[in-house]
């Protein structure tokens, strides 16, 4: 296994932990510098490129425990918050929970966006190892099968790797 693939593990693992998606994207970066070609030895050539589906399906497996499939990219927050109408204790407390709110609202919108488009560059780096580096064989389809099994990959993203 490269030293690429080993810290983008650590990298995965870290995002297990914390649910940082910067992690991830350090992951996803990581697993897009892998290079199989420059492996020598068939025998080895051929785990790497095992090694390297299963990071990606790792990848996207990860992705989807993080994706809200309720997001509204329509629901934007607010530039701003109006300041309160007055300097009452209450009106100050409730104008500060807003702008936390807003905050929070802020943050969640931000991670939602890389989520997604981090799932299209994993999608699309993934989909290009498989046509790269695999065959029509059948050693090869079941090989992928596998892999994707074991990932516990949905129909729609076997499908979206396989170009379908």
């Amino acid at each position: 296994m490269s030293e690429n693939m080993k810290q983008a593990a650590v990298e995965l693992a870290a995002f297990e932990k914390t649910g940082g998606a910067d992690r991830l994207e350090k992951a996803v970066e990581l697993l897009e510098e892998v290079d199989v070609l420059a492996i020598r030895q068939h025998a080895n050539r051929e785990a790497a490129r095992a090694d390297l589906l299963r990071a990606w399906c790792g990848a996207l497996t990860a992705l989807e425990r993080v994706k809200d499939l309720k997001f509204d990219p329509d629901d934007a927050p607010l530039l701003n918050i109006a300041p309160p109408e007055s300097n009452s204790k209450e009106e100050m407390r409730l104008h500060q929970r807003a702008v936390e709110a807003n905050e929070a609202k802020k943050a969640i919108r931000r991670a939602q966006f890389l989520v997604r488009n981090l799932e299209e560059r994993v999608t699309e780096s993934a989909r290009r190892h498989i046509e790269k580096f695999y065959t029509k064989s059948t050693a090869d389809r079941n090989e992928i099968k596998a892999v994707f099994v074991n990932a516990k990959l949905t129909k729609e993203q076997q499908a979206a790797l396989l170009g379908r």
